[in-house]
């Protein structure tokens, strides 16, 4: 049978756990139970850092980055409740990069120093007689950074329940004394979600930051109805009414925003059922210019539980990186710019369930690298190779496979460099060609003749 050459993708994973290295992987010991990450530089030397909330321990890790895809020991800050989630920004604008956790019923802000270190945390209070949905009972949204009314300081977004136990929207504008004023509050329903998803963006193109939530609500067919809402920024850090724009089905509530479509216009993924027959576990929801969305749906085995979205292999298309609770790899689905998706493909983590993820540059490569935590594991694999996956896209006019030979035009974006490599056994990998500059296609057509074997290319700096 003739075995057709066909396009690999190859991961890097580096374990985080300390000083210590050991056959090429850096590890560093955490407590068990990591909640969330987020990434920032806390300490400003232009190298990422990473902050990860420890449920289990009632503590804050924060590690500052080498620069090189490793980090020094953990400063642990200590915290007398439960935090779920992490936000990072300048909320007081003196410059310095702070920390705020959406905790098990409240919100604490740590003010940084701009050295690594944090001041002890202060509570953060909610409006009278509001409360936050207990995390206890599913998968809640936590809260969301950015400037909802154009003062250069980072404020807040994050959902709770009213006096009345209406399920509401609150932005909490950051003062320079490390207060928050209560600006808005926005009635999404009448009642609270099971699980629910937020996440902020400009969805209408109008300057504004905006909200885009999901609640997940009790059915009886065995998918339960996902609501989505639009809430509209004004810019003062007021809002307006909520626009329900969608309803689909399935949970937990996940979302993650970017222009998957090369428009200009902000779009969102989501993991849900989106259609009744067919099933996808997960959507493109393409913004049309109005409250109106249109959803193309994304092939994958099972519902992921948690999303990131960035510019792996930089070729100015957002690709979806997907964590599925019992799976213990990553999927890496890389874009078209037209708000589909490649086939996702899947690499090993090390962790017994991967659940979490911070996006940045945590080696200095110029490309996104995903730092990823779960709650039964004391390590976080940092996966700094990302920028391998680069799947070759090959012109079908010049490129055949005949004789036991492969000769084909390698397309790629100008200004990419890729390594083209090959194997056998997909374990050792040689480097058959490098292209120049990327300007234009890289051409195999007449000038080398490649045996039958498994081909990938990697995108370099």
């Amino acid at each position: 049978m003739q075995t057709k050459p066909i396009s690999r993708l190859a991961l890097g994973v580096m374990l985080v756990l300390g000083a210590t290295q050991a056959g090429g992987q850096t590890y560093v010991n955490l407590v068990q139970g990591q909640g969330a990450l987020v990434a920032g530089d806390f300490n400003r030397d232009g190298r990422p850092d990473l902050a990860v909330a420890n449920r289990d321990s009632n503590s804050v890790s924060v590690l500052m980055g080498n620069g090189n895809g490793t980090f020094q020991t953990a400063l642990t800050l200590g915290l007398n409740r439960k935090p779920y989630f992490l936000a990072a920004g300048d909320f007081n604008g003196d410059g310095k990069p702070d920390l705020v956790s959406r905790n098990e019923d409240d919100l604490s802000l740590w003010p940084g120093n701009g050295d690594g270190t944090f001041q002890s945390p202060r509570n953060i209070n909610l409006p009278m007689r509001h409360h936050l949905l207990s995390a206890a009972y599913g998968w809640v949204a936590g809260a969301m950074a950015g400037d909802f009314n154009h003062d250069g300081r980072m404020d807040l977004a994050f959902t709770s329940r009213d006096r009345n136990d209406d399920y509401v929207l609150n932005v909490y504008l950051g003062q320079t004394d490390g207060t928050f004023d209560a600006k808005s509050t926005t009635t999404l329903y009448t009642f609270a979600p099971s699980t629910e998803a937020l996440v902020v963006g400009d969805f209408d193109g109008d300057g504004n930051l905006d909200a885009r939530t999901a609640g997940v609500f009790g059915g009886f067919d065995g998918t339960p109805p996902m609501a989505m809402n639009l809430v509209r920024g004004k810019g003062d850090g007021t809002m307006f009414a909520p626009v329900l724009t969608r309803v689909y089905g399935g949970t937990p509530a996940v979302l993650v925003a970017a222009d998957c479509s090369s428009d200009g216009l902000l779009d969102f993924v989501v993991n849900a059922t989106i259609w009744s027959t067919n099933a996808a576990y997960l959507g493109t929801a393409l913004n049309t210019g109005t409250t109106n969305f249109q959803t193309l749906p994304i092939e994958v085995e099972n519902r992921p539980h948690a999303l990131a979205i960035a510019d792996f292999n930089r070729d100015n298309r957002p690709d979806l990186l997907t964590l599925i609770h019992s799976d213990t790899n990553v999927g890496v689905l890389l874009g078209n710019g037209d708000g589909t998706f490649q086939a996702s493909q899947s690499f090993p983590t090390g962790l017994s369930i991967p659940l979490v993820v911070a996006v940045a540059d945590f080696n200095g490569d110029g490309f996104p690298d995903a730092a990823i935590a779960g709650p039964t594991s004391a390590n976080i694999a940092v996966l700094t190779n990302l920028n391998i996956l680069a799947m070759p896209q090959f012109d079908a006019a010049f490129s055949v496979h005949s004789g036991g030979a492969f000769r084909g035009r390698l397309l790629g974006p100008p200004g990419q460099r890729q390594l083209i490599e090959r194997s056998s056994d997909f374990v050792s990998w040689v480097a058959i060609a490098t292209n120049s500059a990327g300007v234009t296609p890289f051409n195999f057509t007449n000038t080398t003749a490649l045996p039958r074997a498994f081909y990938r290319a990697r995108v370099i700096p």
